[in-house]
């Protein structure tokens, strides 16, 4: 079941619509005033619009590009109602923000069509929806789609405030059953309003708009370690400069008593003049807090977790970011892991023993 806004100059036309959507379990809000739409559509947060050709004094076009104004609206589909069957009339009709366009008089079996078909692609949306028309928040112009981790997207964006300055924007995407991210979400913003270290990403901005939470940081320009690695392995010489400048960065945490608890590659941005920032806290926490996840529940990327983290015991230091780094370096010299296999297989591995010893051994006995 759907919430589905429906907005015509034309009442019959709307009762006779949403007869067909109760039919299959629709939830339909009737509106024949496009001020009405346009005022009550943060309250609604529709799932889908379908807009008239006609509604009073706007046209279905004109409704179109006023909804596309609005941040929130860049995940709901607006289907456009509309006599007009030339080619011209159709891309006019399109580029005014409509996702797709239906010619009235209405075949009931071709709109129950394009309703399924639009609500399955908002439930999956493209990387790109945002990207290019969206201004989030007020201030930020959405630039393009950067990447996606657990629940939250992140996109290169503009402060429009600050003409030219790029910035990146992580929006949570967690639905209200999945409170555990929120919970996380929102302890990586209040870790890194704490912190303020030029080997640590700068948070500018958190809150919340459209009913999602969102952080603001720094845009850094370059590429993960792990992108290095994958070209080819470091010099011991380069990796020791990236272990002093995360030291330095986790030497600073620790004054505030945060773990990252997600040391890896990836998570180790090198910047075109050489800057090495530790970047993603979504699973940081205070040493005084236990862990994020569910009992008996393990986040974070096997290879690179402590067995005391792994083994969700009490009292963790940041002495298991430590031992992440160490086997980042390690991984960073030679270009393999320490320890080889299924990354299921190496987890219940340490939760059964402690491999601390054997990885020491490993690193002693290396030669690049």
């Amino acid at each position: 079941m759907a919430k589905i806004v429906l907005a015509d100059g034309d009442r019959k036309l709307m009762l006779d619509i949403s007869k067909s959507l109760f039919m299959r379990d629709h939830k339909v809000l009737i509106y024949d005033s496009a001020e009405e739409v346009l005022s009550n559509f943060h309250s609604d947060f529709p799932e889908l619009v379908i807009v008239g050709s006609d509604i009073n004094s706007y046209s279905g076009r004109q409704l179109c590009v006023e909804l596309r104004k609005r941040p929130e609206s860049y995940n709901v589909p607006l289907l456009l109602m509309t006599p007009d069957t030339d080619e011209d009339d159709i891309t006019s009709a399109m580029s005014s923000g409509a996702d797709d366009i239906i010619i009235t008089p209405i075949r009931k079996n071709e709109l129950l069509a394009k309703v399924s078909m639009l609500l399955v692609k908002r439930s999956s949306p493209s990387s790109e929806s945002m990207a290019g028309n969206v201004v989030f928040a007020g201030y930020y112009k959405i630039i393009r789609h950067l990447g996606r981790g657990g629940f939250s997207n992140v996109y290169l964006a503009e402060d429009t405030r600050q003409p030219g300055s790029k910035v990146a924007v992580k929006i949570l995407e967690a639905k209200n059953i999945e409170k555990r991210y929120i919970s996380q979400f929102l302890r990586e913003a209040y870790g890194l309003s704490l912190l303020n270290h030029p080997n640590i990403v700068r948070m500018t901005e958190f809150g919340s708009y459209a009913d999602k939470y969102f952080i603001v940081t720094e845009f850094i320009e370059g590429q993960s370690l792990l992108s290095l690695i994958q070209n080819s392995p470091v010099s011991e010489k380069y990796a020791l400069r990236v272990a002093w400048e995360i030291c330095e960065a986790l030497n600073y945490m620790s004054m505030y008593g945060i773990i990252h608890r997600d040391i890896k590659p990836d998570n180790i941005l090198i910047s075109p003049e050489g800057r090495v920032v530790l970047v993603d806290f979504g699973l940081a926490k205070d040493q005084h807090q236990q862990t994020l996840s569910f009992e008996g529940e393990m986040e974070g990327t096997p290879q690179f977790l402590s067995p005391e983290y792994i083994r969700n015991e009490k009292n963790q230091t940041s002495k298991i970011d430590i031992y992440s780094l160490g086997i980042t370096l390690f991984y960073a010299v030679s270009g393999e892991l320490p320890f080889s296999g299924d990354p299921y297989t190496i987890t219940s591995t340490l939760r059964r023993r402690n491999f601390r010893k054997s990885f020491l051994l490993s690193v002693k006995n290396f030669h690049p």
